[in-house]
């Protein structure tokens, strides 16, 4: 699985044309599209 640091670097990076920024809020990345929608990404954890 995934970190979500190397999420964000991939989304950087090998899209880069279409990524505004990446940020982390708490436990999630959040990915900023050109297109003003954005895809939050959460780290799994258990409970």
């Amino acid at each position: 699985m995934l970190s979500l640091n190397e999420l964000k670097r991939i989304a950087e990076i090998e899209f880069e044309d279409i990524v505004v920024f990446t940020e982390f809020i708490d436990y999630k990345l959040r990915i900023q599209i050109k297109d003003r929608s954005f895809a939050d990404e959460l780290y799994p954890h258990q409970d």
